[in-house]
């Protein structure tokens, strides 16, 4: 049971601080990731005079903990968002209680440390019911307050808790301690295994290969120059209807490229390719392509497009930290439309808009598309990491560019997602 502080008490308190503290994290926070980013940063720098399997023990391990210290700073930032809004609702609530004492004691009566409205000397009955009003104000107030900071502690409590249940992994990644790179006495990697990439590196060249030969049998080609992005987004076929017309993060975005030092890398994320129903009432965001007089949702169709980063702040506003992967100024796209609505796009309908459908963030449970391809946020924040773009970046003219295929998915012609393959099974 949350204990009721007393009317002094609650005078000293200061809640604004809460907010402060939760600023200060934040800014702290982003220091962690530029340092963690630096970190991942050096040790590929290291690959220039460093090879052989102790270098790839570490790189995974420092990789690996990169990937983790972004998990940590998503639920950092949780937890500091937690303590500004936090700080700004106690803030207001505890004014709230302070002016209702104000408003009794301005209208003669007293208020105890307690919080007892009390009427000085004698009363009558026209003062006896004014004093009740003061004193059910006053109550309700606090009530409202401590209400508040019950779901203030309890968000607090939880975000605090991801951070700890994050942060025991960081200082996980690959371990140096497997087998295949014991180097115990041995003062020379290079001598040891010249050249040898780790097994984590092998599976991760595995997956390379298999979505840069599926971009390229989609019709599409792949960059191979230092840090150029490519990504493939496989599409399973999912109902505008589904989840209550709030849609399912049911696909798979997979971001390949290499690196300074010609090391491959993939990162794969949660995705959504399809439009929800959500808003098929929406004029702006629907179009009657076949002039039958119902608006039709749209999608992108399978194919490869040129994107690049930008910002905008109606998405910051909305969804997400407003970055945004778009098509160029002038491009001029096809869409496919679900013309007899039933929820799916096979009617080989056609018609204008495939250039207004982007990349942006999501929502959790809630993928917060009308046609564009969206992810989860947590997902969305390891992408814009990989892409090189900042949470809090805000577009300032060179785009940095992402080359996208976009195919559905096929078992029958190979359209699926990797599959490791044990060694010796078919």
């Amino acid at each position: 049971m949350t204990e009721i502080p007393t009317r002094i008490q609650l005078g000293s308190w200061e809640p604004w601080k809460l907010s402060e503290a939760g600023n200060e994290v934040k800014a702290r926070n982003t220091d962690f990731l530029g340092l963690i980013d630096s970190t991942a940063a050096q040790i590929r720098d290291a690959g220039k005079q460093w090879e052989g399997d102790a270098y790839w023990s570490a790189y995974d391990r420092v990789v690996g903990d990169r990937d983790n210290g972004n998990k940590v700073k998503q639920a950092v930032d949780e937890l500091a968002d937690a303590m500004i809004h936090g700080g700004g609702v106690l803030t207001d609530y505890r004014r709230v209680v302070l002016d209702k004492v104000a408003l009794a004691t301005e209208d003669g009566f007293t208020v105890s440390d307690s919080w007892t409205v009390v009427t000085p000397g004698s009363s009558t009955a026209d003062r006896e019911a004014d004093r009740a009003d003061h004193q059910t104000a006053v109550a309700t107030a606090l009530n409202e307050l401590l209400g508040a900071q019950v779901g203030i502690h309890t968000a607090i409590t939880a975000a605090a808790e991801e951070v700890r249940a994050r942060g025991d992994n960081l200082g996980e990644g690959d371990s140096a301690d497997n087998a295949s790179s014991q180097l115990l006495g041995v003062s020379d990697p290079v001598i040891l295994a010249p050249g040898q990439t780790s097994p984590a590196q092998q599976e991760i060249d595995a997956k390379y290969d298999y979505y840069a030969s599926l971009i390229e049998k989609n019709g599409g080609s792949v960059d191979s120059g230092p840090d150029r992005k490519n990504m493939i987004a496989i599409r399973r076929e999912t109902n505008v209807f589904a989840n209550n017309g709030q849609g399912v993060y049911d696909d798979k975005a997979v971001l390949i490229w290499v690196d300074d030092h010609g090391v491959r890398h993939v990162s794969e994320y949660r995705a959504n390719t399809d439009p929800t129903a959500r808003y098929i009432d929406n004029p702006s965001e629907t179009r009657d392509v076949n002039g039958d007089g119902t608006r039709e949702l749209g999608r992108l169709p399978a194919g490869t497009y040129e994107y690049g980063h930008n910002w905008f702040k109606n998405k910051h506003d909305t969804v997400g930290d407003g970055n945004v992967f778009t098509m160029p100024e002038g491009a001029r796209v096809a869409a496919e439309y679900d013309t007899n609505h039933d929820g799916f796009f096979a009617d080989n309908a056609t018609g204008p808009g495939g250039e207004s459908m982007f990349w942006h963030c999501g929502r959790e449970g809630d993928v917060a598309s009308a046609g564009c391809q969206t992810m989860p946020p947590d997902d969305w924040s390891r992408f814009t990491s990989d892409m090189g773009v900042s949470m809090t970046d805000k577009y300032t003219g060179e785009q940095v560019p992402l080359r996208y295929t976009l195919v559905n998915e096929n078992p029958a012609n190979g359209n699926t997602e990797y599959r490791h393959v044990e060694e010796g099974v078919a």
